[in-house]
């Protein structure tokens, strides 16, 4: 399964006769090519579908022949194509349209087209685009019947050694087989617009939350929500929070608005007046994942945060050098001097399913009768809080982020 990328840009720039020409060029080059095709047809647009021997499939020579130039006057242009594969069994009964879906289905896992143009089906992608499915089909029926839960990680104040606040995540009671994680709903909803509805009952949850808690008279913790790029995109979900901030004193105190630093990159406009407007209502603003992926100091420096969450890569690199060390305690001497203050995210660090706590100290999980690390439903290991040793190794981390690095807080 063929598809040339961002085609609209020929028809933009040469005219729509000649991206016709373009396309039949293009036909006559894989009908052509070394692939050989028993059957090849255009099923739409620039989508190209070829029935071909294994025999005949030539990776290394595959990019080649997905790469084309076109030139006219003084304009040229590199066009690219991309190609997913399905490995049709002898015996198999599927019907061609569906042959042509996983085909499909598999270019969509291309992660790289310059470097690897092609992808080869397997079960795991349908077992993932089902998956995928299942939880848009299913989103506006968990919210209803409570499936969906907001949880709250609690914050750590450095200085006062004390729990000031919460972040607020979700979790879903998945058709009656136990918690699914963030990891596996999250990125379905965002790719597909779905994840602003979402957001939307985690803001009006922690609301409620905060009102019961006003109103029996306990205390309130500060309450941090995240804020997807495509919230900073949607002005229904955007106009609600900046409505509430400005009619509830309390919630514009005790909700901390959490936006990663790869949604506010891609930011509007629009979003950014959002912000702008929770700035001026006085709503503290977090960054999250600053120093994840490719980071630019320039985020921090056009936008007045609050607070800036270090990204847990660099936490695992910490100790590993003097180098590691000493760029991350500049990043905190810096941020601290441009007025706001850091979080460390230690969580998984600690407690995640791959935490270097436990490679280093199996014994601080709880083991079952066979010396297995028991895992609570989140796959998280069940950590031995009556363990002495951990406790004090606990203790000696949080000791040395105060002391050492002058860190404000941890998750």
């Amino acid at each position: 399964y063929f598809n040339m990328q961002r085609f609209k840009t020929v028809n933009e720039l040469f005219g729509y006769e000649v991206g016709d020409n373009v396309l039949r060029s293009a036909a006559d080059i894989f009908q052509n090519s070394f692939l050989k095709p028993f059957a090849f047809g255009r099923l739409e647009a620039d989508h190209f579908a070829a029935l071909v021997d294994v025999d005949n499939l030539d990776f290394e020579r595959l990019p080649e022949l997905l790469h084309g130039y076109h030139s006219q006057g003084n304009i040229g242009m590199d066009i690219y194509g991309k190609c997913g594969i399905y490995y049709v069994d002898k015996n198999s009964r599927l019907r061609v349209s569906d042959m042509c879906d996983r085909a499909n289905l598999a270019k969509s896992y291309i992660s790289n087209q310059y470097v690897k143009p092609y992808a080869v089906f397997n079960e795991q992608m349908s077992k993932d685009y089902d998956q995928t499915s299942r939880v848009l089909i299913k989103l506006d029926e968990a919210i209803s019947n409570g499936d969906i839960l907001v949880y709250y990680q609690p914050i750590y104040k450095a200085q006062t050694r004390s729990i000031i606040g919460a972040e607020a995540l979700a979790r879903w009671n998945w058709e009656g087989s136990g918690v699914m994680l963030p990891g596996k709903f999250i990125p379905a909803l965002e790719e597909n617009g779905y994840i602003t509805k979402l957001d939307t009952f985690i803001y009006s949850s922690i609301c409620e939350f905060l009102n019961k808690r006003s109103a029996a008279g306990l205390p309130l913790p500060k309450v941090t929500v995240n804020l997807s790029r495509m919230d900073l995109m949607d002005k229904n979900i955007m106009n609600m929070i900046l409505d509430r901030a400005r009619d509830s004193k309390m919630l514009k105190e005790y909700i901390c608005c959490e936006i990663t630093e790869s949604a506010y990159a891609a930011i509007s406009s629009l979003g950014n007046k959002f912000l702008s407007g929770l700035s001026e209502e006085g709503v503290t603003l977090l960054l999250d994942d600053f120093g994840r992926g490719i980071s630019s100091f320039s985020t921090i420096c056009d936008y007045d945060f609050n607070v800036v969450k270090l990204d847990m890569g660099f936490m695992k690199k910490l100790r590993e050098s003097n180098k590691n060390r000493n760029i991350v305690i500049a990043i905190i001497e810096m941020v601290h001097r441009l007025g706001m203050r850091v979080l460390l995210d230690l969580v998984y660090l600690h407690i995640g399913p791959n935490a270097p706590i436990l490679k280093r100290h199996p014994e601080f999980a709880r083991q079952d009768a066979d010396g297995n690390t028991v895992c609570t439903d989140w796959n998280f290991p069940y950590l031995d809080y009556n363990s002495d040793g951990l406790r004090e190794y606990l203790w000696c981390n949080m000791i040395y982020y105060i002391g050492e690095m002058d860190v404000d807080g941890f998750r």
